[in-house]
């Protein structure tokens, strides 16, 4: 572990608990209550483009509670909205419209124990069209800058700069508007369902070529669409 990561994870105060002792001559007490744990949070979390940053900031917490719960089984987790209100300093409506919204999307579920507490499930991602939708366009941006760069290297004297930023902000608002990723996400999960119902007879690799070319074709339409705008 680097030593930034180690000093933030196990030693947040040691300085002020150094510098301190050596001042005053004796051992100072800083309270640190979270001092020694973290929370493992993915990238394709972090990253999905189809999470607004409250609803990262539920999911984060609930994935904390879910990942040191010892009662639950994997992934699950048993906490009241209030508990998630003041560990993220969120309003108590905008925690409620957040997991709303994070079951409508497929990252969690939801019910109701007797004792009025509410059990969350963290689900996979294999099952989640936001996730996968997320993942496509980071890897389809990634190539294209990727070619734009190499064909930089190769005519510097053409500027492709303008270009790849047009690009971006294609992609952005890709994500953003849901006129244009909409369709994709009925695709993608309609495509899970049919690898996971097992009862379909098709090809699942031109069927998930198709979705992933049709999500360039967006993409390749917004851009050339940027592209005019600025003609």
């Amino acid at each position: 572990m680097k030593q930034f990561l180690d000093d933030l994870i196990n030693k947040p105060f040691r300085a002020i608990v150094e510098k301190g002792y050596s001042k005053q001559g004796e051992k100072i007490f800083v309270p640190n209550e979270h001092s020694g744990t973290f929370t493992i949070v993915p990238e394709i979390i972090r990253r999905c483009h189809f999470l607004s940053s409250t609803e990262k900031e539920v999911l984060y917490e609930l994935i904390s509670w879910a990942s040191t719960t010892k009662a639950h089984p994997d992934g699950v987790c048993k906490v009241t909205e209030s508990h998630i209100r003041v560990n993220t300093t969120l309003g108590l409506s905008t925690v409620k419209k957040a997991i709303s919204s994070l079951s409508k999307k497929g990252f969690i579920r939801k019910a109701v124990d007797f004792d009025r507490r509410n059990i969350y499930v963290i689900n996979g991602a294999s099952e989640n069209p936001y996730i996968i939708l997320s993942e496509w366009v980071h890897h389809y941006r990634k190539k294209m800058l990727f070619s734009w760069s190499e064909m930089l290297i190769d005519d510097p004297e053409t500027d492709y700069s303008l270009g790849k930023k047009l690009f971006i902000d294609a992609t952005m608002l890709f994500v953003k508007e849901e006129k244009y990723h909409a369709k994709s996400i009925v695709t993608i999960n309609e495509l899970i369902n049919k690898i996971f119902d097992g009862k379909s007879e098709c090809n699942y690799s031109d069927e998930i070529f198709k979705a992933y070319s049709a999500i360039q074709d967006e993409i390749d339409e917004i851009y050339e669409n940027c592209q005019l705008t600025i003609k």
